[in-house]
């Protein structure tokens, strides 16, 4: 229904999960009615009422309730409501939400992402071991929203003041980062970007396309990028079942914004040198990755012929070959086909 026009409380309602599947909704500003008290079993109410023909009361049922960030039991306590229905934005528009459940315990909910999964991060603060302890990482921060400042979850940890006195989780960036990855599905891993604790800032980055646990990383004291499989010269760049053609193009772009922002000429000496486990060894990194990015683009374009055609057990390949034999690739054709798909959306 629509909102009241007269009311003088609002609040916002977050949803979650289940609720936010039945709602279409992450986020919601509600009119409290009247001047009463306003219980959370009156609110389950309300809800509904404006979601009807929905299985919101069917998931209402079940769930817990959080009120400014705390978990609360009792469906008798009551709202208050903001005095005026604007909505303040203090701190920059960000992919992620925050709230507090126990002790040193947050979870992180990525709401806004393009995918509508809104995965759930835990991340445990660890004092003793100076460590930040995270499980999953989510979705990248790629998202539906584009005001959003704040994308990627190792800055929002480390920038956005979730205390009273504005500290952020890992406040100076003091901690050190522990990351748990309970299974390899997207929505999990693909928050990618970690210092691995002494190594003098090398960084690890998750980039799926060749297999989705594909890994990188990158030197920055010495502009040294390392990219295993997901991209070489003169030699089949190989994509198996389990690769995707879409997250290797996401991942290709990924590598070519973090390359971009540290060269620091376009000469040899100073630019980021591309290292991979074949064939490519210390060549310039930027230039490397648009080329492979510009051929596969003709490829999944179909500006590029199919050479030859493997018949695999369970599936067809198709390979490519770029003039001169730069690049390679040999991939499942309906990984090619996913991709068109893709862009032609």
């Amino acid at each position: 229904m629509p909102a009241d026009s007269d009311s003088s409380r609002t609040i916002t309602v977050l949803y979650f999960a289940a609720a936010s599947t039945a709602t279409k909704l992450t986020e919601e500003h509600v009119p409290l009615p009247g001047d009463a008290p306003f219980s959370l079993s009156s609110l389950a109410a309300l809800l509904v009422s404006r979601h009807p023909d929905t299985e919101l009361g069917k998931v209402l049922e079940g769930s817990q309730w959080s009120v400014d960030a705390e978990m609360v039991d009792n469906p008798e306590t009551c709202l208050e409501g903001e005095k005026d229905e604007g909505v303040s934005h203090s701190l920059p528009y960000q992919s992620f939400k925050v709230y507090s459940s126990i002790a040193q315990h947050y979870m992180i909910e990525e709401y806004n992402d393009i995918y509508s999964e809104h995965p759930f991060i835990y991340v445990k603060v660890v004092p003793s071991s100076n460590t930040l302890v995270v499980v999953d990482t989510g979705c990248g921060g790629a998202s539906d929203h584009p005001d959003e400042e704040i994308t990627s979850l190792r800055e929002f940890t480390e920038t956005v003041g979730l205390d009273d006195e504005g500290n952020s989780l890992n406040e100076g960036v003091k901690m050190r980062y522990t990351v748990v990855i309970t299974h390899c599905h997207y929505d999990h891993i693909l928050s990618d970007r970690y210092i691995i604790p002494g190594s003098d800032g090398m960084m690890v980055i998750h980039t799926p396309g060749h297999t989705p646990d594909e890994l990188a990383i990158y030197d920055a004291k010495e502009r040294m990028l390392y990219v295993g499989d997901s991209l070489y010269e003169h030699e089949q760049i190989i994509f198996p079942s389990e690769g995707s053609i879409v997250a290797w193009f996401a991942s290709i772009e990924s590598l070519i914004s973090l390359v971009q922002s540290h060269d620091k000429s376009e000469d040899m000496q100073d630019a980021v040198l591309l290292n991979v486990c074949h064939c490519t060894v210390a060549q310039p990194a930027l230039e490397v990755s648009e080329a492979a990015r510009l051929f596969m683009g003709d490829v999944v374009e179909l500006k590029e012929d199919v050479k030859k055609r493997l018949v695999i057990p369970g599936e067809t390949n198709v390979v490519y070959r770029q003039k001169g034999g730069r690049f390679l690739p040999r991939c499942p054709g309906k990984s090619v086909e996913e991709a068109r798909e893709q862009r032609a959306h």
